[in-house]
């Protein structure tokens, strides 16, 4: 078979939710209740919590005396160790949460229910361009700004334990499916979005062999781990407003400056964007989401990307009208990265010439 040429693979978290890894929003924030916050709230009780690390601190130091009452009812039930019955509590009724969170980014994300795995940055994103619309003294600015980043660092940090605890699967189907979708190409550059290595598992067996490199643009959490977690989309217009207010501490969890301290973004032009004279790209488990709208721009926008496969779900094989309607939500997130409609026509592998993942 002829060869053809080079192969962009874009690996996102869908990869290791099909591996049956809990990396999910919802998996994260169900951890945070069941190990963090309830720790933490029976301390906040026993008086001592001078003694839990601020680094991991999510529950008000001083809880509220008009609610004592409601929260005491609470502690009991932990204390009589009805723990179940306390989380299921915490995870139905935000209102609860409210009273005991000190961090209120993690609460707004509890009140919202976004449960997307992009949504974090998302909401962060939104909260940071509040600030700057409903304020106009500089002083006050600067100190919510500056609350805000030491709340989602430390939403981050708990990110990065809690991944390092999850095992790494490995799924016979998907590299079967790698192999076949590598195998007559010459290089395939995989750019995973994830922090965890779950792809490099099958990097080594899939053909061909040798030609085949994994760049972990948003780094990861082996060894001591270094992750790039922010927003990531610096074509937005209320992007610019923050940049442009002159207040560095605005821009400090933005992809865009993540990608300059770090290697990984220079070796993705240097090994293959500016490498390959042309190349077809595949996505896998990546919801083409603005979070990371910056980057995949200059992978799908480029003259040089020809192809362009979306795939079908194959956990949604057996309803053709699902199938369509998460490949349509995947199309529509396409375009809002490839703005020439013309350009997306011609490349995006229409739905009915489209296989599924794994095959």
């Amino acid at each position: 078979m002829q060869n053809k040429g080079n192969l962009v693979i874009i690996i996102g978290n869908g990869f290791d939710i099909l591996h049956g890894m809990k990396t999910r929003y919802l998996d994260f924030s169900e951890y945070l209740i069941e190990e963090v916050i309830i720790k933490e709230f029976l301390s906040s009780f026993n008086n001592d919590l001078d003694e839990v690390d601020e680094n991991s601190l999510f529950v008000k130091k001083e809880l509220d005396i008009d609610n004592y009452l409601i929260l005491s009812r609470l502690r009991i039930m932990l204390n009589m160790e009805n723990k179940a019955e306390l989380i299921k509590i915490l995870k139905k009724d935000s209102s609860v949460l409210k009273l005991i969170l000190s961090n209120e980014l993690l609460f707004e994300l509890y009140d919202k229910k976004t449960y997307n795995w992009f949504e974090i940055e998302a909401v962060f994103f939104k909260k940071l361009t509040s600030i700057l619309k409903f304020n106009d003294n500089e002083q006050q600015i600067r100190g919510s700004v500056n609350k805000l980043n030491k709340e989602f660092e430390l939403i981050k940090s708990h990110l990065e334990l809690y991944l390092k605890k999850i095992p790494i699967e490995n799924n016979q189907s998907v590299h079967l499916s790698l192999e076949t979708m590598t195998k007559d190409y010459q290089n395939v550059y995989i750019v995973n979005f994830n922090y965890t290595p779950t792809v490099a598992n099958y990097t080594g067996d899939i053909e061909p062999k040798g030609n085949i490199f994994t760049n972990f643009i948003h780094g990861g959490i082996m060894g001591k781990g270094n992750i790039i977690f922010g927003y990531g989309n610096d074509q937005d217009k209320l992007y610019t407003e923050l940049r442009n207010s002159n207040i560095d501490a605005f821009l400090k969890h933005m992809k865009t400056f993540e990608y300059i301290r770090d290697t990984n973004y220079s070796r993705l032009y240097s090994d293959c964007l500016d490498r390959f004279n042309q190349y077809d790209v595949s996505v896998i488990g990546h919801s083409l989401g603005q979070t990371d709208k910056t980057l995949l721009n200059e992978i799908l926008n480029s003259d040089k990307c020809k192809k362009i496969n979306l795939f079908k779900r194959k956990d949604l094989e057996s309803s053709d009208i699902k199938q369509k309607e998460e490949f349509d939500k995947l199309l529509y997130a396409a375009s809002r990265i490839i703005e020439d409609d013309i350009k997306l026509r011609k490349r995006v592998v229409n739905f009915g010439d489209s296989i599924f993942f794994p095959n």
